[in-house]
């Protein structure tokens, strides 16, 4: 029960942050003119509001101290997430080439372990660790 409690209310904070601020971000992005046209090579048919990555960032970074207590902690999540938004953001400016999105996930993954962290999915390290 712990367990679902400690992972279920962070969450919903974060859903609920994302959503509300996806939402007003999504006015401000087609006041802005930040919108994906329709293209043949894309699903949508209408002009789609884009920005929804800040929306997402904000959740995080807002709702992250609330739930951990060890302030060092949160920059290992934080910082590579900070890089993933930056080159998200960027590229719903100004596009980016997919490698050069590539290139940046691959940095900011290689932060994250660098710090340490690696999540524990199979016995086998170097999976782990790949993951």
């Amino acid at each position: 029960m712990w367990v679902i409690g400690s992972v279920f209310l962070p969450a919903l904070v974060a859903a609920g942050l994302s959503a509300g601020s996806a939402y007003g971000l999504r006015g401000v992005a087609r006041r802005l003119g930040i919108v994906a046209a329709p293209r043949p090579d894309r699903w949508h048919s209408t002009s789609t509001p884009l920005l929804g990555g800040v929306a997402m960032w904000l959740a995080v970074v807002l709702a992250l101290p609330w739930f951990i207590d060890s302030a060092p902690r949160i920059w290992i999540v934080v910082g590579p997430a900070s890089i993933l938004f930056l080159l998200g953001l960027f590229d719903d400016i100004w596009p980016v080439a997919p490698t050069t999105k590539l290139l940046g996930q691959l940095v900011a993954a290689a932060v994250v372990v660098m710090f340490g962290s690696v999540l524990h999915f199979t016995p086998f390290a170097t999976v782990n660790l790949l993951l």
